[in-house]
């Protein structure tokens, strides 16, 4: 392998900036496990007096990411946690690679320790499609140890969105969503994510602008018409490098709101195609091409948040960005124009508008864990109601509950979460990021698009050359059996 080649482990690394998250289509949301019995069970439980199941004396083992803040919160609760609940809590909180390493080899070996533990939508395919993860339908059944906030979350509060690309998956298929044969496999837990386009207000109204962008087209048009470069002030940002971002964040967003797909047929069919010699992908490195004159230097060197940080300085007039890199946009003490900004939907064409990328963390429950029920306890503990708003207003984690997001209180601690309410229920997945050679083809797609906006390929023979070897690695690998 060549040494500028992206590894499995780059990637990972690289991706964790990101969320590392996916978001699945609004038409794919969840279906109530609950319809219609929400009121009923809650109030069956007050009847009831609830309280928190105790496992008194019973020692749990959490693991958690480290480096995203998400550990941060439940370490401020620990001591509450046991006191509610009876339990010993011990706390693993690594970063990125090295918890991605230490779950998936000791899984593989029937020797990882941990009751309940962290896992990102990106790792589905690993934990799960081997029988690593229990299916949490007998927990939720279970109405003896089920929170009324767990009821209420499975019953619409969970992001509908979030809880298709972090929680269903079908392990036939090897995809996310709940469909046919899918089970609930993760229980939306540490953040979640979303797409959006960040504004300047105070820019927008000194040039008669009156709405954002409805098309990319438009988009383009505003940026080179906002732009003064003498001034040190551009039209937006993007990440050009060959670097993750610039595929699952500045193409995706431009590709997934045409209604792209990246293949057609499915892995359990063997009949999967590339569809990327398609208009909506040589549209979407276009539009990136076209606007890069728009943009401040050095762009082309920006990887994972770099590309954030022009519109944080007050010096890009709007940026297509996830949550993770945008919230700190309304941060007064990271940001210049924390009180000027604002978010609106991305462009798109039609029903697709909007369409972005996600992110996010989940609570799944190991097979290999000696005290399971223990850890759906903790689970559930930390995706209650109260849970999900302290940390949101602490330390502004973008919440897994339509309810935290609605909150007054949260809306004054962080005014992130009223601007994008509305738009937490839009985004899209790229379909090869489940199949084994993922990252291999991830990485002939960040590569031919570099080279597509370096300008050393003409953009619709880059996209060709991307979509043929996509189907010599879909070949080689069975998936084309059936064509």
């Amino acid at each position: 392998m060549s040494k500028n080649k992206i590894t499995r482990r780059d990637f990972l690394k690289k991706s964790a900036a990101a969320g590392a998250g996916l978001a699945l289509s609004s038409s794919m949301f969840t279906k109530n496990l609950f319809a219609g019995k929400k009121e009923v069970e809650k109030k069956a439980a007050v009847e009831a007096g609830w309280q928190i199941p105790r496992f008194d004396g019973v020692e749990i083992n959490l693991s958690s990411i480290g480096g995203e803040m998400d550990d941060f919160p439940i370490r401020d609760k620990e001591k509450q946690f046991e006191e509610e609940t009876g339990m010993n809590l011990n706390v693993l909180d690594l970063g990125f690679m090295p918890y991605h390493d230490k779950m998936v080899t000791s899984l593989r070996t029937g020797t990882y320790a941990y009751d309940v533990s962290a896992i990102t939508p990106m790792w589905l395919a690993e934990v799960i499609t081997p029988g690593y993860l229990e299916d949490l339908g007998s927990f939720v059944e279970n109405k003896d140890l089920l929170f009324p906030d767990t009821v209420e979350g499975l019953d619409g509060d969970f992001i509908p969105a979030f809880i298709n690309y972090a929680g269903w998956y079908n392990p036939h298929t090897q995809m996310p969503g709940k469909v046919s044969d899918s089970k609930l496999y993760l229980l939306p837990g540490l953040h979640a994510g979303g797409s959006f386009v960040a504004y300047r207000q105070d820019t927008f109204d000194k040039h008669g602008i009156k709405n954002p962008p409805d098309t990319w087209p438009e988009f383009n048009r505003l940026c080179k018409e906002l732009a003064r470069p003498d001034e040190d002030f551009y039209g937006t940002s993007i990440t050009a490098k060959a670097d993750p971002t610039l595929v699952t964040m500045d193409f995706h967003c431009r590709f997934a709101s045409q209604g792209g797909k990246y293949v057609t047929g499915t892995l359990a069919e063997k009949n999967v195609r590339a569809n990327m010699y398609s208009d909506e992908c040589i549209n979407a490195v276009q539009w990136l091409k076209d606007v890069i004159p728009y943009c401040p230097p050095g762009i082309f060197a920006f990887g994972g948040s770099e590309g954030s940080e022009p519109m944080m300085a007050g010096k890009v007039a709007m940026y297509a960005v996830i949550t993770t890199f945008g919230g700190r946009f309304w941060s007064p003490d990271l940001s210049k124009v924390a009180d000027v900004v604002k978010a609106a939907e991305l462009p798109g064409v039609g029903e697709y508008k909007g369409v972005g990328l996600g992110g996010g963390w989940s609570w799944g429950i190991p097979v290999t864990a000696k005290n399971k029920e223990a850890g759906w306890v903790a689970a559930q503990y930390f995706s209650t109601k109260a849970f999900d708003k302290y940390r949101t207003i602490k330390y502004g984690l973008a919440p897994v509950r339509m309810s935290t997001m609605a909150d007054p209180e949260v809306q004054k601690a962080q005014p992130w979460a009223k601007e994008i309410l509305p738009l937490v229920n839009k985004g899209n997945v790229p379909e090869y990021w489940y199949f084994p050679e993922a990252f291999e083809i991830l990485d002939i797609h960040m590569r031919q698009t570099n080279i597509a906006l370096t300008g050393a390929v003409p953009v619709d023979r880059a996209m060709k050359e991307l979509n043929d070897q996509m189907n010599a690695i879909l070949k080689r690998a069975g998936w084309q059996d059936n064509l």
